[in-house]
């Protein structure tokens, strides 16, 4: 597992807490986990990786539910075969 975090904002810190609690319950043994929490002035605060086979009983999509997010934050997921990523904004600047 990799962690990092910069200082500065933590609005939307609690989703990211969260889900990364959900993440490392979920993943292989085998699997790579890196929760990055760097808000930036873009509306971007942070992402959480998993990469390792998941299985087919993953439903990754109800992550986004689990990390409930506030109305300030927005979380979206991609996943593929054998990887997902989480990325935390901020919702007002997902609009533009």
């Amino acid at each position: 597992m990799i962690l990092a975090a910069d200082r500065g904002d933590l609005a939307g810190s609690e989703s990211f807490q969260r889900a990364l609690e959900l993440v490392l319950q979920i993943v292989p043994a085998q699997g790579v986990v890196r929760a990055l929490w760097r808000p930036d002035t873009r509306g971007r605060l942070g992402s959480i990786s998993v990469v390792g086979d998941l299985g087919a009983d993953a439903h990754v999509h109800d992550w986004v539910a689990a990390a409930e997010p506030d109305a300030a934050t927005a979380v979206t997921v991609s996943s593929d075969d054998d990887a997902v990523l989480l990325t935390f904004s901020r919702s007002h600047e997902r609009a533009s």
